[in-house]
């Protein structure tokens, strides 16, 4: 079975001009997503793809999906499983996170309240430094 497949400028382009489509990361693990992934994507686990396309998106809208890099098999099998089940517009971004991140494209993280516990000292040693060289 052979779908489209998109590169990351076209992706990067469609994003730019605010073209309507759902963008699934499927990575494996969702700590990985959390720490950072394309901005505006949507995390999917891969044994859930179906079901939260069935919930999140037309048969006929668009839906792009990723994985951590090229080699990584979940973008493949989640695009095979969407148009089996009848989605008409789903493309593999063959790249994946990895191609995006190392090209300098835009990422974003999840804040997480653990994450963010482990930020406070640091931020308060740097403002406690920043306060000593002004004084």
């Amino acid at each position: 079975m052979q779908w489209p497949i998109i590169t990351r400028q076209e992706l990067k382009k469609k994003m730019d001009q605010k073209q309507s489509f759902k963008l699934f990361d499927v990575r494996r693990d969702e700590a990985d997503y959390k720490k950072g992934h394309i901005r505006g994507a949507i995390y999917v686990p891969p044994n859930q793809v179906t079901f939260k396309a069935y919930d999140l998106c037309r048969q006929d809208e668009e839906i792009i999906v990723y994985d951590a890099d090229e080699n990584a098999p979940g973008a493949r099998a989640a695009v095979h499983k969407l148009l089996l089940w009848g989605y008409r517009k789903v493309i593999e971004y063959r790249g994946g996170f990895k191609d995006w991140q190392e090209n300098g494209y835009p990422v974003e993280a999840v804040e997480t309240p653990a994450a963010e516990a482990e930020e406070a000292p640091k931020k308060r040693k740097a403002s406690a430094a920043q306060e000593e060289v002004s004084t």
